[in-house]
């Protein structure tokens, strides 16, 4: 999968790997997120740690995957 580290990746179920692929899939969409860059590494790092953290659904994970985005914008001041 595409940004997240191959021993992470290998340790998740079929169903965790879809819905982080969905989620990763979505935001890269909907905000521009080259596929390539910091920008992507960060989201990819970012969703790991949630996913991490606690049970998330998909539903669940794409709110904070969102919220995260926009901080990011904040912080870059719409750059990148």
């Amino acid at each position: 999968m595409r940004g997240f580290p191959d021993d992470i990746v290998a340790a998740l179920s079929e169903a965790e790997i879809e819905a982080l692929r969905c989620v990763f899939e979505a935001v890269c969409a909907e905000y521009g997120i080259s596929r390539q860059g910091q920008q992507i590494q960060r989201l990819a790092q970012f969703l790991m740690c949630e996913f991490r953290r606690g049970p998330l659904d998909e539903d669940g994970l794409l709110t904070a995957a969102h919220e995260f985005y926009r901080e990011q914008e904040r912080e870059l001041g719409g750059a990148e």
